[in-house]
């Protein structure tokens, strides 16, 4: 028998990620457990012990229970309305404070962005606004009171408008 003293090496990516210890079916078959309703990761770890005789860490579950998350999403309509409203919440991502920015068509009653990012500063804020409306009719923008909105708006050319909730406040 002749060797060539050559070495092939099958990749498992697809199947196992690198440095990981089980299959990426594992997250499939996770969906499946607990598409009914929430299950602890106690009882989830029982499954799986169960069903498929492996014995998963609660650590393993939960990473696999995380989505990595896109920063931005952008509604696909080709013709806005142009009367806007922004907001922002803050929300914990990985256990530190980001925000949720949204920008939200009036007339339309759509949402045409949504953003997650570390801060709400004006530079942030105003890159937002502005990249969201990008060849898109803009004529009003509504917000709460922060007075730094009515300076973005100003300098986009556009109407400010207070919501009434905030107005009457």
């Amino acid at each position: 028998m002749y060797n060539c003293g050559k070495r092939f090496v099958t990749r498992l990516d697809a199947v196992i990620k690198p440095h990981h210890r089980y299959a990426n079916v594992f997250t499939d078959k996770l969906k499946s457990f607990i598409e009914t309703g929430y299950r602890s990761l106690r009882k989830t770890a029982t499954d799986f012990q169960t069903f498929l005789g492996v014995s998963p860490s609660f650590t393993s579950i939960r990473n696999w229970q995380t989505k990595k998350l896109e920063n931005r999403i952008e509604n696909i309509k080709a013709d806005y309305s142009g009367y806007y409203c922004y907001d922002e919440q803050w929300i914990k991502r990985n256990g530190q404070r980001h925000y949720r920015l949204t920008l939200y068509d009036y007339i339309l009653n759509i949402s045409v962005t949504e953003e997650i990012t570390p801060d709400k500063g004006y530079k942030t804020i105003k890159r937002f606004i502005k990249s969201s409306t990008r060849n898109k009719k803009f004529y009003s923008l509504t917000t709460d009171g922060l007075g730094e909105y009515k300076s973005i708006t100003d300098e986009l050319g556009v109407v400010h408008q207070l919501c009434i909730f905030h107005l009457l406040k």
